[in-house]
C-alpha cells in the first residue's frame, strides 16, 4: 500500500496519531516516515531545522522532507538520543558538544508551576523507556 494511504488508515484507528503511525510504518515496515516526538521535535527546532510552536503534522512533514530514503531509522534515533542526553528540555548540555558554539540559545523554560511553586518531583521525573528499542535508543 503507498506510504500516504498506509498513514491515513492507521491514523484512522482510536488512538493512533502521527507519530504512532510513523513508528509503525517505519520500524515495522521500513518505509520513509520519521516519527517526531518531543525529543526529536526540541533538537530539530533548536537546530532551525524545523519551525518553533509548529503543530505536530507540520513537523512530520518537514523532517520526512529533510530525510533522505534510508536514513530515517539512523536520523530518528540519533536526535532522540542526543535529546534524551545532551539535549535537555530544561538544562541543555550545549557546551559538550563540538558544534556547541553554533547551536542557539535555547528559549527559556518555565521552572516552576502555573502558581508560582516549584514542580513536584513527580512532574520532573519522567519514566525510562523499556525493551529493545530503549537499548537501541539509550546505547
Amino acid at each position: 500500500m503507498p506510504l500516504e494511504q498506509a498513514r491515513d488508515y492507521l491514523t484512522s484507528l482510536p488512538g493512533v496519531g502521527r507519530k504512532t503511525a510513523a513508528c509503525v510504518l517505519l520500524f515495522a515496515y521500513g518505509l520513509h516516515d520519521v516519527p517526531v516526538d518531543t525529543h526529536v521535535s526540541r533538537v530539530g527546532t533548536r537546530l532551525h531545522l524545523l519551525r518553533a510552536g509548529a503543530p505536530f503534522n507540520e513537523l512530520h512533514d518537514e523532517m520526512l522532507a529533510l530525510t533522505a530514503p534510508g536514513q530515517e531509522l539512523e536520523l530518528h534515533v540519533n536526535l532522540l538520543r542526543h535529546g534524551r542526553r545532551t539535549c535537555h528540555a530544561r538544562a541543555p548540555a550545549c557546551q559538550r558538544m563540538r558544534a556547541g558554539a553554533h547551536v542557539p540559545e535555547p528559549r527559556p523554560v518555565r521552572l516552576t508551576a502555573r502558581d508560582g511553586t516549584a514542580p513536584a518531583a513527580a512532574e520532573v521525573a519522567r519514566p525510562q523507556p523499556r525493551g529493545s528499542t530503549a537499548k537501541a535508543i539509550t546505547a
